[in-house]
């Protein structure tokens, strides 16, 4: 009986350790496109991002949100 709970148990873990691997990899792989730095993530302060836009649309970008009473 005993041998029984202590395969299960070493299968769960077992499981939990490869979920948690294979979420943490793509995870990092993913934070190194980010700006979690100063001047990015090469710190050169240069964006990998394509498809921006050159100029600003005629009468600036669109409003998205405004705060009213803070301070």
């Amino acid at each position: 009986m005993k041998r029984m709970i202590l395969k299960m148990i070493s299968r769960l873990l077992a499981g939990t350790f490869l979920i948690v691997a294979a979420c943490s990899s793509s995870t990092a792989a993913d934070l190194k496109k980010d700006w979690n730095q100063f001047r990015g993530p090469n710190r050169d302060n240069l964006s990998e991002e394509t498809g921006l836009a050159d100029s600003w649309p005629d009468g600036g970008p669109e409003l998205l949100q405004t705060i009213t009473g803070i301070g």
